[in-house]
């Protein structure tokens, strides 16, 4: 089935693929929690989130053999602020992880505010 072919599951931090499509259905209804790799919100109108995507991202079509066909499952996204909008895709877990921190970073520079996050500023 074709939507199989380009749709994953993040479980206990590994991306496996669906047996089935009912597998996929009922994974997405439960884990919503599951999908959230980091969110932090920065300020009262500044949310930096990277999450698991399910389904694959990379959409290129390959000029040449050497292009990196893995997919891209993972995205960081601010909502608000000046960098509204901006987003990162990555193809694996720590990829993402840092590069939520990593845009965290570049919000807390461009917004000039402290990170506020669970363990204090």
């Amino acid at each position: 089935m074709l939507i199989l072919d380009r749709c994953y599951l993040f479980v206990d931090k590994k991306i496996v693929r669906p047996k089935s499509l009912s597998e996929l259905i009922r994974w997405l209804a439960e884990s919503s929690k599951e999908r959230i790799v980091e969110q932090t919100d920065v300020a009262k109108n500044i949310t930096v989130s990277t999450v698991f995507l399910v389904c694959d991202h990379n959409h290129s079509v390959p000029a040449d053999k050497s292009f990196d066909r893995r997919p891209i499952l993972f995205e960081t996204m601010v909502f608000g602020g000046k960098m509204d909008g901006f987003q990162r895709q990555y193809r694996t877990y720590g990829e993402a992880k840092c590069g939520h921190f990593e845009t965290l970073d570049k919000v807390h520079k461009t917004e000039g505010v402290v990170i506020e996050t669970d363990d204090g500023p």
